[in-house]
């Protein structure tokens, strides 16, 4: 039986929470432009809109992409290579029912890594560093950098720009099944194109490849016995955010396309090491035995709370459903959001009580079950 690590849990919850906030502030891919009458709470509105836009955005999809690698390794572990792979497949299924709904899903693209790791897992540790460092360095930024040399380049073409504004006018004034045929062809290539340009494809790899050494170098059984090791880590890790952060503040070229390339390569870069942050620091508080209960109870069933948080965002901000799209600020949103999650944490309460996994987590082992 696989050992349950509760601090994997309590990363999961905390990501899970992060992702649902940018998920509100972003209106599930809804443009969003309201402003409040009152100055005052537009302020405060703007104040969390930045908050998760430079604090979380990045940041939380690579530590639950952390978690969700270092969980596929020790699934790797007690099953064969056939049983892995109709894991993934299940969950590729589960993910593009997901997308279809919500465009955003990145169910698709961890199962699609997910069978990178099968291959890479048959390598020696030194390799799978030499791996790592290579995808640290991010060679395909590099190459839209020299790429962003050329004055006409362009980032996104006026197809993309037109696909975008589809995309808003669909979720916004469509119906239920319009919004099934967009993300099921053109939101596709959108998502798809967002990922990389963004870099988010590599760095959620990067982050498997993380979840891969830490599971083969036994990390987890090691750390409550260097915590000063893991002190060492956090300071050096928030230095090499601050010296990123500083070196993003200078101007390298009067360029629109080669600043904008650059600003995306620190951007990534950014959000690689303030993960690292964020996954330390907690790790350190639950050690030093703070209460972190609430992530704890919310990382538990995380399949099922990640696709349920999509599943109430569009009910709620698309025209299907309650139609709120642009219609409110975050600050209504988040308001909306802790009912959301209360509600998910209450439902899955009783949930527990019968089962001893969460909806889609049972789906998702009853099916490989059967078909072992």
């Amino acid at each position: 039986m696989i050992k349950r690590y509760e601090i994997l849990d309590i990363l999961k919850g905390f990501a899970l929470i992060g992702i649902f906030i940018l998920h509100f502030n972003q209106q599930f891919e809804i443009e969003n432009n309201y402003s409040y009458t009152s100055e005052t709470l537009n302020n405060i509105n703007t104040f969390f809109k930045k908050f998760a836009e430079t604090i979380l955005s990045g940041n939380v999809y690579l530590i639950f992409s952390l978690i969700f690698g270092i969980n596929l390794n020790f699934g790797l572990k007690n099953k064969s290579n056939k049983s892995f792979l109709f894991r993934l497949f299940i969950i590729f299924v589960i993910g593009f029912i997901h997308s279809l709904f919500y465009n955003g899903d990145i169910l698709i693209y961890y199962s699609f890594i997910g069978v990178i790791l099968l291959l890479i897992n048959k390598l020696d540790i030194k390799y799978i560093y030499l791996i790592l460092i290579i995808s640290l360095i991010k060679i395909p930024l590099i190459v839209q950098m020299f790429a962003a040399l050329d004055v006409n380049y362009q980032f996104i073409n006026q197809n993309d720009l037109s696909l975008l504004h589809q995309a808003n006018e669909t979720y916004t004034t469509k119906g239920f099944f319009d919004v099934f045929q967009f993300n099921a062809t053109e939101g596709k290539y959108l998502s798809l194109k967002h990922y990389i340009l963004t870099d988010r494809l590599e760095s959620i790899f990067t982050f498997f490849l993380l979840g891969l050494i830490i599971y083969k170098k036994n990390l987890l059984s090691k750390i409550e016995t260097n915590l000063d090791k893991v002190k060492k880590y956090t300071i050096l890790t928030f230095i090499a955010l601050a010296v990123v952060f500083l070196i993003d503040k200078i101007s390298f070229t009067s360029n629109f396309n080669l600043a904008l390339a650059i600003k995306v390569y620190l951007i990534s870069l950014q959000s690689i090491f303030s993960s690292l942050l964020f996954t330390l620091i907690l790790t350190l508080l639950y050690y030093k035995k703070y209460n972190l209960n609430f992530f704890n109870n919310y990382g538990k069933s995380s399949l099922t709370i990640y696709v349920t948080q999509s599943l109430i965002g569009v009910t709620l901000f698309y025209n299907f459903g309650f139609d709120l799209g642009n219609k409110i600020g975050l600050l209504h949103g988040i308001g909306l959001m802790i009912v959301s999650i209360l509600i998910q944490i209450y439902f899955l309460k009783i949930w527990m009580k019968k089962f001893n996994r969460g909806p889609f987590e049972l789906l998702l082992f009853n099916v490989c079950k059967l078909v072992q």
